[in-house]
């Protein structure tokens, strides 16, 4: 049961990836930049909704 309790607690102090992150387009040589506090949820955004067509930025699909 400690294990489990300390393992709560060291994820509770965790302090999440921030930063910028780019995503350039090949074909039309535009960028798109976003300022996140967590880059691993943003770069999974990005990708899924250009995968789906819906990223907010129309230039970069």
């Amino acid at each position: 049961m400690d294990r489990k309790r300390e393992l709560k607690e060291q994820y509770k102090n965790t302090k999440p990836d921030m930063g910028i992150i780019i995503i350039k387009s090949d074909v039309s040589n535009r960028c798109y930049l976003e300022a996140t506090r967590r880059i691993k949820g943003a770069i999974n955004k990005s990708i899924f909704t250009l995968d789906l067509g819906s990223h907010i930025n129309k230039e970069l699909q």
